[in-house]
């Protein structure tokens, strides 16, 4: 027997109020009003606009009495149950609910419902930071900075300026409304727009063998040298992220599978993978592990410092290389390009390019989608019949 359809409740927006159906059927549906009172906090508050029990009716009715209600001005009134207390805005988690409540009225007016989802998408990755618990009036330029160095050892540049741009917003919103005394501490930060060209083949080539050739004057010197050098052709080999190429321990290398496992944890962004390694790199990597006379165990990139510092000096020594050896200047980022344009234009499927980079297959169709074009325009000639053959018409009947 073929399984019922549920049916689809109906919602309308009018402005700061969210008219939802809660049960019924179409033609007779219980109806209730959802809003968010200026200082309530962020917490939303509901209104029955049932007129007696078991009052039911359409959509056109539900409009009426929404329109209604915001000319009683119902929504800018703080409607709370007796014995009920409003959270006073005392920490940056408060003041960021009460002002994506404030975001969610102008929905439908001047503010794009992607514009909130993106603000929403914000605030919980800040709401996560030891930051959201700080008192308003106790937030300091130290806390800013931890949360911006907790931000980038998980995000992209272009996620953390976001973040941070509506941590502005909200504090700034919290001052107009007298919610906040003071500026929000600390330095602004915004991404630097460093070089974006994708490199050549023959450009990788020609920086490493520069940065080969290079002199070192202390040990510790050459060692970051030499670590830059294996971090480079490991992501022109791999596809990988810096930041998962600074997580790898020498115990995630199978040597008789030549595989690498990608660890599930802050900084690898898609989970834990397997990444089949190529003999070339097996063998840098052996080198490298067989002069070093620390324990790898841990990291393979002693001495230990954070992640973003070491990945900031194999861009540091990268840059170098490139002008010595006069190509045009290249990020670890256009590596991770490189390796997915050519494994897509060699013919390599999208899903297993994927499994290997870490990608989404979904945001890889979009990002990359210029160079399935040839494979698509190629896929289309041979669906053509074949040239100088007739196809034969058939007459009806």
């Amino acid at each position: 027997m073929p399984r019922k359809k549920s049916l689809k409740k109906p919602v309308i927006r009018l402005g700061p109020l969210t008219v939802r159906a809660i049960k019924g059927e179409p033609g007779a549906w219980l109806w209730r009003a959802e809003y968010y009172p200026p200082g309530g906090g962020g917490r939303m508050r509901t209104h029955s606009m049932s007129r007696g029990r078991g009052d039911r009716y359409g959509r056109d009715e539900a409009v009426s009495r929404a329109a209604q209600l915001l000319a009683d001005g119902v929504h800018l009134q703080r409607a709370t149950s007796e014995g009920e207390q409003i959270r006073p805005i005392e920490t940056t988690k408060d003041l960021l609910e009460a002002w994506l409540g404030a975001q969610k009225e102008r929905l439908g007016g001047d503010l794009r419902r992607g514009t909130y989802k993106g603000y929403l998408a914000s605030a919980k990755r800040l709401a996560a930071l030891p930051l959201s618990s700080v008192p308003l009036s106790e937030v300091k330029a130290a806390h800013r900075s931890s949360a911006l160095r907790r931000l980038r050892a998980k995000y992209a540049d272009s996620t953390v300026s976001l973040t941070m741009a509506v941590l502005r917003l909200c504090w700034r919103w919290g001052m107009d409304e007298g919610f906040v005394a003071h500026e929000l501490p600390g330095r602004s930060w915004s991404r630097r727009a460093g070089p974006q060209h994708m490199p050549s083949v023959i450009d990788v080539l020609s920086t490493l063998e520069a940065m080969k050739g290079k002199d070192s004057r202390t040990y510790i010197d050459a060692l970051r040298l030499q670590q830059a050098i294996l971090a480079i052709e490991w992501m022109f080999y791999t596809g990988a992220r810096p930041s998962e190429v600074a997580l790898a321990r020498l115990r995630d290398i199978d040597w008789k599978r030549a595989t690498w496992t990608v660890r599930d944890c802050e900084g690898a962004k898609t989970g834990s993978r397997e990444v089949p390694l190529h003999e070339g790199l097996v063998r840098s990597v052996r080198e490298y592990v067989a002069s070093l006379s620390e324990d790898t165990t841990e990291t393979l990139w002693p001495p230990l410092i954070d992640r973003e510092s070491l990945t900031r000096i194999w861009g540091g020594h990268a840059r170098r290389g490139a002008l010595a050896a006069g190509v045009e200047l290249w990020n670890q980022k256009g590596l991770r390009h490189l390796a997915v344009t050519r494994m897509l234009s060699s013919g390599i499927d999208v899903a297993t390019a994927a499994s290997i980079t870490g990608h989404s297959p979904v945001v890889l169709l979009k990002t990359y989608a210029h160079v399935l074009n040839d494979r698509r325009k190629a896929a289309v000639d041979v669906l053509a019949p074949p040239t100088g053959q007739v196809i034969p018409q058939h007459k009806p009947g």
